[in-house]
């Protein structure tokens, strides 16, 4: 006959369950007592910390969907909470984050013609949300207005930096250059981007007067202790600096993507863009649309738009990402890449680095603007500058028509 279970097991079985539901009851209270505030700074700070960890672009795009799922999940549970400034800002930056600045600069506006407590906050994230809109003419005159009120923090010298980069005048990017690299010099967490600055410092040199100043200031920045990300960012954009008006050597490229070969010769006489890339490169395809366009505007044969990507015998791109790869299947992987961004122009394959390194390229994207003598007259290292690139060919070649394309029709009364 089987045993009766004791009354003291019985208790202390109780006991446990108790105490397990107390605990869970505990941890659901400390969820639900978070303020939104408090919520939203969890989510970023957990983001931000786990984005140094991404290895592959895949990695990437699944964090960025974790991100964007909770965010959406605490705008939803906004509702539910009383409403105050405070949750209102919290909304604004999360439509921010989300890459909705129209939704956020509705809430900021809101809060600053209120007068509310948080106004100074709301008008900084307005400065920030009219940057992400390009707006940066506006977003610089509501800068300047609140400028010397505002105690500096991370988002305070990141929309200098964006200042600095992206200001119309030569004189305001100058002035917030230079104000960055000052709190740079404190705050250890900029000086990776210090680089980016020196270099835009450089720049300016150049416009200002000529390659050989913008050469000689950045020599004098790399005696100075540097980051080592910012003194790479500063290597490389030196390297190519160094080739402004050499005239280009002859360059033998043995496959070709979208065209006939193209020779040295062929080039005479005809302005011509290099367009060094990598399939893995987000930024590189995020500049194919423009590319394109570019290349399809043309209709005379005094321009040449050239894309040069090497072989390495892996691959990665938005899709695809493959340790190892034949020769003949990386090439069929380049095709494909092209053919989703209905990128047209004459792509040259090249198989070692003696071409990269010629042009001193070390980073992609790097573009070359060359004139019709074969001699290179500008570059563009990233994407950031691709108007006034464009704007270059078109004095390269006065009287030339571009095809532009056609106006859009309205729709109107028959």
């Amino acid at each position: 006959m089987k045993k009766k279970p004791r009354t003291e097991s019985k208790i202390r079985i109780c006991g446990l369950y108790v105490c397990l539901l107390l605990s869970l009851s505990q941890c659901s209270q400390n969820q639900s007592s978070r303020s939104p505030a408090q919520e939203y700074q969890s989510i970023n700070k957990s983001y931000y910390s786990r984005l140094n960890q991404v290895r592959s672009n895949r990695e990437h795009e699944r964090l960025n969907q974790t991100r964007e799922t909770k965010l959406r999940s605490l705008l939803k549970r906004l509702n539910e909470f009383t409403p105050s400034d405070q949750n209102e800002l919290i909304r604004g930056k999360i439509w921010f984050d989300l890459g909705q600045p129209d939704q956020s600069l509705v809430i900021y506006d809101a809060l600053i013609q209120k007068k509310s407590l948080l106004s100074p906050e709301a008008t900084l994230e307005k400065v920030r949300a009219q940057l992400e809109k390009k707006n940066v003419s506006e977003a610089l005159s509501v800068f300047q207005s609140i400028e010397s009120k505002y105690i500096p923090n991370k988002d305070y010298y990141q929309i200098i930096y964006q200042l600095s980069l992206h200001s119309k005048k030569r004189e305001d990017r100058w002035l917030y250059s230079n104000k960055f690299l000052k709190a740079a010099r404190k705050e250890i967490s900029l000086g990776s981007q210090a680089g980016r600055i020196y270099t835009n410092l450089a720049e300016i040199e150049k416009e200002r007067s000529g390659p050989g100043k913008a050469i000689a200031f950045l020599e004098k920045v790399l005696k100075q202790p540097l980051n080592h990300v910012a003194e790479r960012t500063i290597r490389c954009y030196l390297e190519v600096l160094k080739r402004i008006n050499i005239p280009v050597s002859e360059m033998k490229f043995t496959t070709w993507l979208n065209s006939e070969s193209l020779s040295k010769q062929k080039m005479q006489g005809k302005v011509t863009l290099f367009y060094f890339w990598s399939p893995g490169c987000f930024p590189c395809r995020q500049l194919f649309p423009k590319l394109q366009k570019l290349f399809q505007q043309h209709q005379h044969r005094e321009f040449l738009l050239i894309g040069i990507t090497r072989l390495t015998g892996r691959y990665s791109d938005d899709i695809h990402h493959k340790i190892s790869v034949s020769r003949p299947d990386e090439i069929e992987l380049i095709k494909k890449l092209l053919n989703r961004h209905k990128a047209t122009f004459p792509i040259a394959l090249v198989e070692d680095s003696k071409t990269l390194n010629d042009f001193g390229v070390l980073g992609f994207p790097t573009v070359f603007l060359i004139d019709k003598e074969g001699q290179i007259m500008d570059f563009m290292l990233g994407i950031d500058k691709f108007e006034a690139m464009a704007r270059k060919i078109k004095i390269l070649m006065p009287g030339t028509k571009f095809n532009e394309p056609p106006p859009v029709r309205k729709p109107g009364p028959y």
